[in-house]
């Protein structure tokens, strides 16, 4: 089975996210999402029928975000970046220290989807109850002056941020402090969020390969099976809307560096051990060229500290990020301690 494809299943019509995008039932309009007149009786018969009341305000605006972000995703043919847990976990230790309006993503619409090693150690809480849900995937849509980013959980719950792309005096990484509150959930949508920006920076940057569909021979048939004059032809066609491409870097590309380090006294003698941690990287402008006139946009990859030490699997590293120093624990011994991030929280809604 297509993980993708059985996710939109489970939790989408596809039909209807492929009319709202065909017939622009949403239209992003700088950062205002405005809703067509059709789409807005839809929206109220959905909520009556199933709620037995009309829509808030609030339910309206967090239905609609989800629901775009889909559509678009679906209506474009879904393009996807799926990077292994190893390179997810280096990718969330890579700081978006970058100007707004330096981002780049390689489609109008991009998802990327995490592996579930990677996903289980970053629970997201429910609205509605004390349970967690494992992210899935982040749908980013990039408008001319707008960037909507959506992260999808395997349950029916979405956290969307907005970012103004014309705020050029802001880095992304800022913004992501501003746009993500306090809440219970800041620490870790706040790393998926950096995972999502820097795999569609890293693909642009560096050259975005499309690999193809998971299962060609079955796309085959679904195409066969689409152009057929029956019954079962549009549901085919559903089917292949919702098939993605798989998309990767064009080059072979070091995600992270390694390094063993020993804590040296100061009369040079060897210390002890300092624990596994991480150094961020982080995005910059490269001088290059004669005279260094040039400048060329370069990832210096976050450095992996005393992995010898460290048991388990890259998903597992929940340890100290810094730029610089050795990594402590706030009780001040060395090793794995949560990761220290910015606070964050976002709109929520139901897609």
């Amino acid at each position: 089975m297509n993980r993708f494809r059985d996710w939109i299943e489970r939790r989408a019509h596809i039909g209807m996210m492929l009319d709202v995008y065909r017939r622009r039932g949403l239209i992003m309009e700088g950062k205002f999402l405005r809703a067509a007149p059709w789409y807005m009786v839809a929206e109220k018969s959905h909520y009556l029928n199933k709620y037995g009341r009309l829509p808030t305000s609030e339910d309206a605006t967090g239905d609609r975000k989800g629901i775009f972000l889909v559509s678009q995703l679906l209506g474009g043919g879904p393009k996807i970046y799926r990077p292994t847990a190893e390179e997810t976990e280096a990718l969330e230790h890579v700081e978006l220290r970058l100007p707004v309006s330096d981002y780049e993503q390689p489609f109008e619409t991009f998802a990327v989807e995490f592996p579930a090693a990677y996903a289980s150690k970053r629970k997201i809480p429910e609205v509605s109850g004390p349970g967690e849900s494992d992210p899935y995937l982040a749908i980013a849509h990039r408008a001319a002056s707008w960037l909507l980013v959506g992260v999808f959980m395997e349950g029916n719950i979405v956290d969307i941020i907005g970012v103004d792309l014309t705020d050029s005096g802001r880095s992304m990484e800022a913004t992501l402090d501003n746009n993500v509150a306090e809440g219970a959930h800041a620490k870790n949508l706040k790393r998926l969020l950096r995972v999502t920006l820097n795999s569609c920076l890293l693909l642009t940057n560096y050259g975005c390969v499309r690999v193809g569909y998971d299962d060609p021979k079955g796309v085959k048939k679904l195409k066969e099976r689409a152009n057929r004059n029956d019954a079962q032809a549009e549901w085919h066609r559903h089917l292949l809307a919702a098939t993605p491409v798989v998309y990767r870097v064009d080059q072979h590309i070091k995600l992270f560096r390694e390094r063993r380090y020993v804590r040296r006294d100061g009369d040079g003698e060897s210390g002890r051990q300092v624990g596994p941690h991480w150094r961020n990287g982080h995005w910059c402008w490269q001088p290059h060229g004669p005279g260094n006139t040039l400048r060329k946009k370069i990832m210096r990859p976050g450095l992996f500290v005393n992995p010898h030490l460290f048991f388990g699997q890259m998903s597992d590293t929940n340890v100290t990020m810094t730029t610089g120093g050795a990594g402590r624990g706030p009780d001040g011994s060395p090793g794995p301690t949560p990761g220290q991030g910015g606070e964050a929280a976002a709109d929520r809604g139901q897609v």
